[in-house]
């Protein structure tokens, strides 16, 4: 059997229940990418996952479904990886800040958009 890049979560730890994440492109709300490559809580419990090259992915503990905010798409391979996230961090008025190498991002919440 070969190795599926995926996201375990573990849901309720008194269980010890975990449940998979996998990008299916036909599944709308799924993962945006199989390669998770940094994850980051925030204090209101919300997950976020950053996906290689396929940008942020928010978590809805509710429904079960990731929101995708795609960083700056670019057709050239290096101008991809300046655009890498670096860094997920929440401060301490509690705004969701991106790093990546070259630029800052804000979230949004009240418009559901990052922003530079």
């Amino acid at each position: 059997m070969g190795y599926i890049p995926s996201l375990w979560l573990e849901v309720l730890r008194e269980f010890e229940y975990f449940h998979v994440f996998r990008y299916i492109p036909v599944v709308e709300g799924s993962l945006s990418d199989n390669t998770v490559t940094s994850i980051h809580e925030d204090s209101w419990g919300i997950l976020w996952a950053d996906t290689r090259n396929c940008g942020i992915n928010r978590f809805d503990l509710t429904s079960g479904r990731f929101s995708t905010y795609p960083m700056e798409v670019y057709s050239d391979i290096h101008l991809q990886a300046s655009q890498a996230v670096r860094c997920i961090y929440e401060d301490h008025s509690g705004r969701i800040w991106i790093r990546t190498n070259h630029r800052v991002y804000l979230y949004r919440e009240n418009e559901d958009r990052f922003e530079l």
